[in-house]
């Protein structure tokens, strides 16, 4: 959903097990994600990266990804990743130098409401 929402999201567990039914079956991880499928419940996420409320940011993936920006940026090298994890402290002053490299608007709606 990152590329037209404004969320990235993670699928739903029953997604999850279209794969995981038969991959990787043995890792303890995928037991447990196995385990929320079998008993009919979605997994209890914890948000890895977000904003504080009172900064009144409104982020949305969809614009990021339409620019081209990669992943990587704003997350980390997640590819060898076995959890997520925050490997990048996101703050007003790592948004607006991106926004600067990348000639993107610095207008503050851009990004507060």
């Amino acid at each position: 959903m990152a590329d037209i929402g404004p969320a990235a999201t993670i699928p739903s567990v029953t997604k999850c097990m279209l794969c995981h039914a038969k991959m990787a079956t043995d890792r303890p991880e995928i037991k447990k994600l196995a385990d929320f499928a079998a008993k009919g419940r979605e997994i209890p996420w914890v948000r890895v990266y977000g904003f504080e409320q009172q900064a009144l940011v409104k982020f949305n993936h969809a614009p990021h990804i339409r620019a081209k920006v990669e992943c990587a940026t704003c997350h980390g090298d997640m590819t060898q990743a076995e959890t997520a994890q925050k490997n990048v402290n996101h703050n007003m002053g790592t948004c607006l130098s991106c926004h600067r490299q990348k000639g993107a608007s610095q207008d503050c709606a851009t990004c507060h409401y």
